[in-house]
């Protein structure tokens, strides 16, 4: 367990709704779970965009780049930059999975 400084003001207000250390628990724990939303969110709508901007998932464009020459041709006429995209995009993906676990951690708590 660690100990964690409170204002006064607000560790009076925690103790109007119970348990001070239960309610504060709460409270951290719904904060996390609303950060680990928000991010598994914003990863999503990035990979989203990618998936627009290149007409496939991840997966299959991953693929398609190591074994389909006339696709990557037509990626790199359309888009000089793509391997700074495709990096981005693993790196979402792999956000998602790692914030889904997160959050499945902390609800099984």
């Amino acid at each position: 367990m660690s100990a964690v400084a409170v204002k006064d003001d607000l560790l009076n207000v925690a103790k109007l709704f119970g348990d001070v250390e239960t309610v504060i628990t709460d409270a951290v724990r719904h904060y996390a779970i609303d950060q680990c939303v928000e991010r598994i969110e914003s990863a999503r709508a990035k990979i989203r965009e990618y998936e627009v901007k290149f007409g496939t998932d991840y997966l299959t464009f991953a693929s398609r780049v190591q074994t389909d020459a006339e696709f990557l041709r037509r990626i790199e006429a359309k888009n000089p930059l793509w391997e700074e995209d495709a990096m981005e995009w693993k790196y979402r993906s792999d956000e998602v999975v790692e914030w889904t676990q997160t959050l499945e951690r902390i609800l099984k708590q």
